[in-house]
């Protein structure tokens, strides 16, 4: 049998199992001190921002971000680990940022040629291509 809603741990951990609507009760010494209700919504698609246009001569570089979207495609809140990869590393490199929170990425052009860049996480994956010309 499949465990379903959310659990929370005697360490204050949350434990997320399916999708729905839950509540969280926050209590002290029996008392109720707060109410909230989460929504757990499953990641079905995963597309790249980028904070301008894409690195395309030398040295040029550009920060990405991947952005979670559930199945009526809104954008999902928190941050996911992402995994990030580049195709040829020698045309465009990347690395994290500074604040690599909610996945943010830096790509860097390298050299002359053509790169895809793709990012993964909760089972969802997608790419861009890069051309750098000179």
């Amino acid at each position: 049998m499949r465990e379903e809603g959310l659990r929370i741990t005697s360490d204050n951990r949350v434990h997320v199992f399916g999708t729905g609507v839950e509540g969280v009760v926050a209590r002290s010494e029996r008392v109720v001190v707060g109410f909230a209700n989460v929504t757990i919504r499953t990641v079905e698609h995963v597309s790249i921002d980028a904070d301008g246009a894409m690195p395309s001569l030398v040295g040029q570089s550009v920060i990405l971000a991947a952005r979670a979207e559930d199945a009526k495609g809104e954008r999902l809140a928190g941050s996911l680990p992402w995994v990030w990869t580049s195709s040829n590393e020698t045309v465009v490199a990347i690395a994290p940022t500074t604040t690599a929170l909610g996945g943010r990425m830096r790509a860097s052009a390298i050299a002359p040629g053509r790169a895809r860049i793709t990012v993964s996480g909760e089972n969802v994956t997608t790419s861009i291509d890069v051309q750098v010309i000179r």
